[in-house]
């Protein structure tokens, strides 16, 4: 990752890669008054077009021989301009979103992330998570009935990142959009602050949001939002894996098997996913990389990201966390918040906050919650969280919105 990420960022330089607007679309409801689409243009460390099945492009076999540039990839882009940014005067704060699982960069039109922009004067922009998009669905059932297909799983989830961190720079440099006429005002002053570059994202977005926050050296705050890390503990716990383990299962029957499998997956799967580079998120950075500061939003009874992998995160990073964690009788460990400081606020440091609308608790067994509705997509959605986010990201301040008592969010099924 980081030999791709340093060879195609020196080729690149200090501008925006080449791109290309395909549409623009006014007035798309009531929070956006303006949707842009278009390509922007990556180099290609895979091998063929890039696309799904495909895995990184060697000219040897030597055992530590590194990914070879294999031409260039057009990459889809799609950016969000809210109303309250057409018809202000302030720039608008700027902001990569991350979709879900197997999903889309145009998940950026749910919505909690349109009242998001609108809210808060932000234009988020968004690109597909190439390795876990929905073109991938394909790929990712042929692995699960065939596991030593899995390098290309792992591989194109790289090359994704490398298409987020292009993302980046397209949104905040010389050339990129603010020098369209479509992210300016009519006097020709730009629509957006190209001085900063901030992440959010949700579920498969919180977990490689964390990769991305790693090893990207132009995010300098992110919102990982119902996150976690190591796939090998979350697929087990999540009620979205019940589809696939209907492939995996009949190749795989034996039980033990399928455990053994996964775990041995998670070492390839730390090379494309938040696990394999959180001890480098906060501190001890990477060369030419700052050190972030991250907020993690935790749906409590989440159906499919479980909280405990967002808890291993927390510790990881050094984050604290918001107390009271849950109201008294909810919380089923002894010790709530284990190994985590208490937040004091205003905080300026990284930190966890666990959301509760009233969802049954998870088994501590290791199985998938399945009693009562699912709270996962709750906490995005409550108007506290998104002012809490806003505060985080761009006033460098985490803020208490919950009173002093442990934070509740509506539930919306």
């Amino acid at each position: 990752m980081l030999h791709i990420r340093d060879e195609a960022l020196a080729e690149l330089g200090e501008v925006a890669p080449i791109y290309m607007i395909t549409a623009a679309t006014p007035n798309t409801d009531d929070n956006i008054a303006m949707q842009v689409e278009g390509v922007f243009r990556v180099p290609n460390y895979l091998t063929g077009d890039g696309g799904p099945g495909q895995s990184f492009n060697y000219d040897s076999t030597d055992a530590d021989a590194l990914p070879v540039r294999n031409g260039t990839v057009d990459v889809g882009f799609v950016c969000n301009i809210s109303v309250a940014t057409m018809n202000g005067t302030e720039p608008a704060h700027l902001v990569q979103y991350g979709h879900g699982l197997l999903g889309s960069n145009h998940e950026i039109d749910a919505g909690n992330v349109r009242a998001m922009s609108n809210e808060h004067n932000v234009v988020h922009c968004a690109t597909k998570w190439a390795g876990m998009a929905e073109d991938d669905i394909g790929n990712a059932a042929a692995t699960l009935g065939d596991f030593s297909n899995f390098p290309t799983m792992a591989d194109r989830l790289q090359q994704g990142v490398l298409n987020q961190i292009y993302l980046g720079r397209l949104m905040t440099r010389p050339g990129g959009l603010v020098d369209s006429d479509l992210f300016q005002r009519a006097d020709l002053t730009p629509l957006i602050d190209t001085a900063h570059l901030d992440y959010d994202g949700n579920s498969q977005g919180g977990i490689m949001g964390a990769m991305l926050a790693a090893v990207s050296p132009d995010i300098e705050r992110a919102v990982l939002g119902v996150t976690g890390i190591n796939y090998s503990l979350l697929l087990p716990r999540s009620v979205d894996f019940d589809d696939y383990e209907s492939i995996f299962k009949p190749a795989y029957p034996n039980d033990l098997d399928r455990v053994l499998i996964l775990a041995a997956t998670q070492m390839l799967w730390d090379r494309g996913e938040g696990g394999g580079y959180v001890q480098h998120l906060t501190a001890d950075p990477y060369p030419g990389t700052p050190a972030k500061t991250v907020l993690l939003h935790v749906a409590y009874g989440d159906h499919q990201v479980t909280e405990l992998s967002a808890l291993i995160e927390a510790r990881t990073i050094g984050a604290t966390i918001h107390q009271p964690v849950a109201a008294d009788g909810r919380w089923q460990e002894v010790e709530p918040g284990w190994g985590l400081a208490a937040t004091s606020y205003p905080s300026t440091g990284s930190a966890i906050v666990v959301w509760d609308s009233g969802m049954a608790a998870i088994p501590f067994e290791n199985l998938a919650p399945r009693d009562g509705d699912d709270s996962h997509e709750d906490p995005r959605r409550d108007p506290d969280v998104r002012t809490q986010k806003a505060g985080f990201l761009f006033d460098d301040t985490l803020i208490d919105v919950c009173g002093g008592e442990a934070c509740t969010a509506d539930h919306n099924p």
